[in-house]
């Protein structure tokens, strides 16, 4: 199999696990739950094998202007966790991962941002420990962006 090949046939159980190594790598003596580390993972392989332009409800943002444009065109959403979720996760990627693109002071505002979009997700969750994930994602989402900062500095 070519590298190409190979390359192509990276599905999201390989993409998955590609990350928790690399974030457990950044991570090193810090305590962080498992539980957040497999979700954090989880959210980057979900961007790592999502096209910008493929079709779901919200979209991939490029920036938080887009998520508050589908926040405010769609505001029937602002009651639903699910979409609090994955505005908060996209958060998390351009406020970590794509961090260069801004500077600090607008890092300190995706981390604010990426906060009080987890503690909504957390509030309209109907699950109880789906709950508490996503309020210690809100948390713990500095660390998280510091650590995603960290590992795309790696990777490169």
């Amino acid at each position: 199999m070519s590298d190409f090949e190979e390359l192509l046939s990276f599905n999201a159980r390989q993409a998955v696990g590609f990350f928790i190594d690399g974030l457990r790598c950044e991570i090193g003596d810090v305590e962080f739950s498992e539980r957040e580390l497999k979700y954090v993972a989880s959210v980057l392989a979900h961007y790592t094998l999502t096209s910008r332009y493929e079709k779901t409800d919200i979209g991939s943002a490029v920036s938080l202007r887009d998520v508050f444009n589908s926040m405010v065109s769609k505001p029937t959403y602002l009651r639903d966790s699910r979409v609090f979720e994955d505005w908060a996760s996209q958060a998390l990627l351009l406020g970590g991962f794509f961090q260069e693109v801004f500077n600090s002071e607008k890092n300190l505002w995706y981390d604010k941002v990426g906060i009080t979009l987890y503690q909504r997700a957390s509030q309209f969750s109907k699950k109880p420990e789906k709950q508490i994930l996503l309020r210690h994602m809100s948390s713990s989402f500095p660390r998280w962006t510091d650590t995603c900062r960290g590992l795309r500095n790696t990777l490169r």
